[in-house]
């Protein structure tokens, strides 16, 4: 949001050194494709968003983009059904659509996420190369060269729509193996191996030709040490491994975990042992879990998203599979009944999360944010905003919605203060941890002291404590998963030197 309200604002859509310390650690389409779906709504000056008004306001800055993401997951689920529908049939297409709607591990396809901006893109590549690879695609029998032709239009689409993703999320360049797999195998004419090559080259120039806009920008503007610098941190960062992205995604939703290990396990038997050739799985899947095993820097629950669609799908055949093996023992079991009992647990489980208050504790601390900083846009009210990473997630709203001037600092013991603060005001966004460093005299360091001068010349505004916490929701599923889902803060002092 931080770099869509600065696309929004003319401010176009690369971030600058001096915001963020690694800006070109992500492409750019993100921001401009929300920003320009945010703009035909007149987002945010529709809102009439305003100081005296805060508390009310701010939570409509979120509505808005949260009721975006909410019609992409709408989306998502629409293509995955055609999708399933014309390469598995409409009984898989269901069930698997039903499945990515309700299950509490989708949940998080509302957020607002690159990932999530970026899947009805990949999405909808793969649909149109499915939908060519099928000989019932219902072509009107208008002679083969112009179906040929139809068919090199739709490869081109479909290049450019996976060109986009990838100029979303540079990590969706590993599911290129897939792509290339369905064009390859896609068109029902040209069945030699050098028209197949050829159809694969085809799709591959829009791929290539977009995915470079990113890095031919860097070196337009002089700029591409940075980005080599951005694009080497977010592959280098070790915040959190493999181990425990799966851990959270097992804890937010257990039958999905489970069914998708099974559903894994009956496609690798399927093509070892049953020679079957349905390889969508495995380059689905494999290239992009190898990359986060050792390349992907930190993994986190929401990069498991682009796998969501065609687990749901895996998880599909795994119930009607089970269903006919149910039936051989003389038992009818309907693959519905099935998908029944896992639906209406997800259901539920999806129903408690959402109806859950977890918000409202920080729309207050926001509102107090924004009434601590001077309102006026004066060079002398300059303020600096200190905090941990997550503060900066925040501070889109006073500086691009409310027109208060603030800087941002991390709180960081490499970043911070790797330069002197440029302003004497100083608001600080401290978290218990961070307070308990500063206290703790016997095992402070040179950042730390440096960062206890500020806090020590400092008054306490205000404190908030996040309202999910409470020990008694810690061991009730689903709220289980809160953790695993937003971090655990505590509780954040706001804290100020004017």
């Amino acid at each position: 949001m931080r770099r869509t309200l600065q696309v929004l604002n003319g401010l176009g859509p690369q971030e600058s050194i001096s915001v963020y310390e690694f800006p070109y650690d992500h492409p750019y389409f993100g921001q401009i494709f929300l920003a320009g779906l945010l703009s035909l709504t007149g987002y945010p000056q529709s809102l009439r968003p305003s100081l005296d008004s805060a508390e009310k306001s701010i939570p409509m800055l979120y509505e808005i983009p949260r009721l975006v993401m909410g019609i992409l997951a709408i989306i998502d689920t629409l293509l995955l059904f055609k999708i399933a529908d014309i390469r598995y049939g409409r009984r898989v297409a269901f069930i698997s659509s039903t499945l990515f709607a309700v299950m509490p591990v989708t949940w998080f396809l509302r957020m607002i996420l690159l990932e999530n901006i970026m899947l009805p893109f990949l999405l909808s590549s793969v649909l149109l190369l499915v939908y060519i690879s099928n000989s019932k695609s219902g072509y009107p029998n208008t002679g083969i060269h112009n179906t040929k032709r139809r068919n090199i239009i739709i490869v081109l689409i479909s290049g450019m729509l996976f060109g986009l993703a990838c100029f979303t999320k540079e990590s969706a360049v590993t599911l290129m193996p897939l792509l290339i797999y369905l064009a390859f195998t896609g068109s029902p004419f040209d069945q030699s191996g050098l028209k197949r090559a050829r159809t694969v080259a085809i799709w591959l120039i829009p791929v290539v030709i977009i995915s470079l806009i990113w890095p031919i920008y860097a070196v337009a503007v002089n700029q591409f040490d940075n980005w080599l610098t951005g694009v080497l941190y977010q592959a280098g960062r070790d915040e959190k491994g493999m181990q425990t992205a799966l851990s959270s995604l097992f804890e937010i939703d257990p039958v999905f975990a489970i069914l998708s290990g099974a559903a894994v396990i009956l496609n690798i038997v399927d093509v070892i042992v049953f020679k079957r050739r349905d390889l969508l799985l495995i380059f689905w899947c494999l290239p992009y879990f190898l990359f986060l095993l050792f390349v992907g820097g930190a993994v986190k629950y929401f990069h498991f998203i682009i796998l969501l669609p065609v687990l749901s799908i895996h998880i599909a055949i795994l119930i009607i599979f089970i269903s006919k093996s149910i039936r051989l023992r003389k038992l009818t079991v309907s693959p519905f009944v099935i998908l029944g009992a896992v639906a209406f647990i997800g259901l539920i489980s999806t129903t408690a999360m959402i109806s859950s208050n977890l918000t409202s504790v920080f729309f207050e601390m926001y509102s107090s944010i924004v009434h601590t900083l001077p309102s006026k846009d004066d060079s002398q009210n300059i303020v600096t905003l200190v905090g941990k990473h997550y503060a900066r997630e925040f501070y889109w709203i006073p500086k691009y919605v409310f027109g208060q001037d603030v800087e941002f600092v991390v709180v960081d013991p490499i970043l911070f203060p790797k330069d002197a603060l440029k302003t004497e005001k100083v608001l600080l966004l401290l978290d218990k941890s961070v307070v308990t460093q500063i206290k703790d005299k016997e095992k402070q360091d040179d950042y730390i002291e440096r960062l206890g001068v500020l806090y020590h010349n400092s008054t306490l505004k205000n404190r908030f404590n996040e309202n999910w916490t409470q020990s008694y929701l810690a061991s009730i599923y689903p709220y289980t998963s809160f953790d695993s889902l937003l971090g655990k803060i505590g509780r954040l002092d706001i804290r100020s030197n004017y």
